[in-house]
């Protein structure tokens, strides 16, 4: 029989988020946000108390529609400037490539190869635990006025995952583990796996010893393309 990888509650997570993540947009593009925030941000010192009142209500109707498993919301005009942020000051009014240490954002946010941008984990100013952002376009038939973004913590990811799981990206650095285990390093038994053979078998077993084994497959979704790993003890 061939293993099966448990990953199904990993693509349920961000299915569940994609669909918030359209709620979102749908929100920003009804009410016209981006043009609405972006007037805001660009008056004088009266432009602040009118925003602090919409961002209110902006909250509540985001909140009222969608998860309450995010650290943030993020929308962004068109050329990545933060025009609101539900929870962080240090990135408001600024463009958000310059807040995050990674690549730069903008160009992929472009990229229509796929509707949803998916980050690694990463730091961003104002929060000290790395987070994920989903990012989607803000666009209908006649208008792309920016983009909105959800944000959560990677505990969230952590949480799903049992002792013996873990997600790597391709050069095998774990991303997500239970929260006994590390992140951030490159995966201990990384040099047992076959990357390259993900592509032609979903499952993919490597055995380590007598005692243990892995069964590894490829967690693609829009741009990622991680790698699944469950630790198997070996029946005697």
């Amino acid at each position: 029989m061939e293993p099966k990888l448990e990953d199904d509650k990993l693509y349920s997570f961000f299915e569940h988020v994609k669909s918030d993540l359209d709620t979102y947009g749908n929100i920003a593009l009804q009410g016209d946000l981006v043009k609405l925030l972006s007037h805001f941000k660009d008056m004088d010192s009266g432009g602040k108390r009118y925003y602090l009142i919409e961002k209110e209500n902006i909250t509540r109707m985001i909140e009222s529609s969608t998860q309450k498993i995010y650290s943030d919301y993020i929308l962004l005009d068109a050329k990545g400037n933060v025009i609101y942020s539900k929870s962080n000051n240090h990135i408001f009014s600024t463009n958000l490539d310059k807040k995050v240490n990674t690549h730069s954002l903008l160009p992929n946010l472009l990229n229509d190869d796929y509707k949803y941008y998916i980050t690694e984990p990463l730091k961003i100013e104002g929060f000290y635990s790395k987070i994920i952002l989903v990012c989607t376009k803000i666009s209908s038939a006649k208008t792309f006025p920016g983009f909105a973004i959800l944000q959560f913590d990677i505990d969230k990811i952590n949480s799903l995952l049992e002792k013996n799981e873990f997600v790597l990206n391709s050069t095998g650095n774990c991303l997500f583990a239970n929260e006994f285990q590390s992140t951030g390093n490159l995966y201990k038994y990384f040099s047992h796996l076959e990357p390259n053979n993900l592509h032609i078998s979903k499952y993919n077993s490597a055995k380590i010893n007598n005692k243990l084994s892995l069964i590894y497959g490829s967690f693609a979704m829009e741009n990622i393309n991680w790698i699944f790993v469950e630790e198997k003890n070996n029946k005697k």
